[in-house]
């Protein structure tokens, strides 16, 4: 179970956390020991984490509800896959690029071959990241940062293409097989 104190894991059975020192009331009360949730009188199992309230299991009438859905505890981590997703969707293949100036054509070609993974690995250390931290709000708008520049590749792609369909088709179409 986890300290509804401090959110550390401890022993099912734990009187006190070993973590922050919490004493848990070990009679039937008016709050889940395990998520915190508020019970409702003469549950079996708790309706939020499905944790047993028979007699044996403990219960806490000191704990307040915890909010699940609060990123309190998720620390410096969703920014550090914010910053690593960013670096590797924009700079991995500038950076790949420059290590490959005065290599031999052979090794060349090979590491320039992993400059279009850079990107495909930022956008998976993005979802990574928005997965296991959905309401982090650094992550969202790195998300919208990525999302908003494949569009724009794409929009610039079709202009392209357009714009070769149109110039071929009026001029002499020999020079453009």
């Amino acid at each position: 179970m986890k300290c509804p104190n401090c959110n550390m894991n401890i022993n099912d059975n734990s009187k006190f956390c070993i973590h922050c020192g919490k004493q848990f009331n070990q009679v039937e009360g008016k709050y889940c020991v395990k998520c915190g949730a508020e019970l409702i009188p003469g549950s079996s199992f708790c309706g939020v984490c499905g944790m047993s309230l028979t007699p044996n299991a403990p219960t806490n009438t000191n704990v307040v509800p915890t909010n699940n859905n609060s990123d309190v505890n998720e620390g410096s981590t969703p920014t550090v896959l914010g910053i690593i997703s960013l670096l590797l969707y924009y700079a991995g293949p500038v950076i790949v690029g420059l290590l490959t100036i005065g290599m031999p054509s052979n090794a060349k070609y090979a590491i320039e071959s992993i400059v279009s993974l850079t990107p495909l690995a930022g956008i998976v250390t993005m979802i990574i990241g928005r997965v296991k931290y959905p309401k982090n709000k650094f992550l969202k708008v790195v998300m919208w940062i990525i999302i908003c520049s494949i569009l724009f590749s794409i929009i610039i792609f079709i202009l392209i293409f357009l714009w070769c369909w149109i110039t071929c088709s009026t001029m002499d179409t020999s020079g453009c097989s």
